[in-house]
């Protein structure tokens, strides 16, 4: 009898539990903010949580660009991206930090990621989202993201395979990937 009672308080608390987990969060539930140098703390404590080894002069010197995002629920950071105008030559792939007298074309997502707790919640379109819009505002041709490794075989069995939940998400989002010399390259126009 105890064992009876007992499993059916354990399927109650993990009901319970469950329901507490974000399942899809509604756009209203995230509030997307531009970074600021006063989130730094916030930042840091996200990326050391995610594994993302950065340092805090690393991190400023790429919210300066004021084109990184942070993805909150009741104040509590869940995701951000990190990004920053470049240069990038369609016809070479070419893709650098513009240099003095060259204009940026392309807006670079050097990290985008979201608590595993929220993956699924919509964060990662929004936080993609608001960097389509800080493109277009920006008047950039370009959004862009590298990915370690390489292609082999058709992008699409890739997609399907090896490829890894970001990867998939920025396929579906309508990026083309190519093998670049830095890695995978995804890349939409704006």
């Amino acid at each position: 009898m105890k064992e009876k009672v007992s499993a059916e308080k354990e399927a109650k608390k993990e009901k319970r539990l469950i329901k507490l987990l974000p399942k899809e969060l509604s756009k209203h539930d995230v509030e997307i903010k531009l970074l600021e140098e006063e989130d730094i703390d916030d930042v840091l404590h996200f990326l050391s949580h995610q594994h993302i080894d950065a340092t805090k002069e690393e991190v400023l010197d790429v919210i300066k660009d004021k084109a990184s995002y942070g993805a909150y629920v009741n104040r509590q950071l869940i995701g951000l991206v990190l990004s920053w105008p470049v240069c990038f030559e369609r016809e070479t792939k070419d893709l650098h930090n513009c240099e003095e007298g060259e204009v940026a074309n392309a807006l670079y997502i050097q990290t985008i990621d979201v608590n595993d707790m929220y993956k699924d919640s919509g964060a990662y379109r929004a936080l993609l989202e608001a960097e389509a819009e800080k493109a277009s505002e920006l008047k950039l041709k370009f959004l862009m993201v590298l990915f370690e490794g390489k292609i082999k075989g058709p992008i699409e069995a890739y997609i399907n395979g090896e490829a890894t939940y970001k990867e998939r998400f920025f396929y579906n989002e309508g990026f083309m990937f190519f093998n670049h010399v830095y890695g995978i390259l995804a890349i939409r126009r704006v």
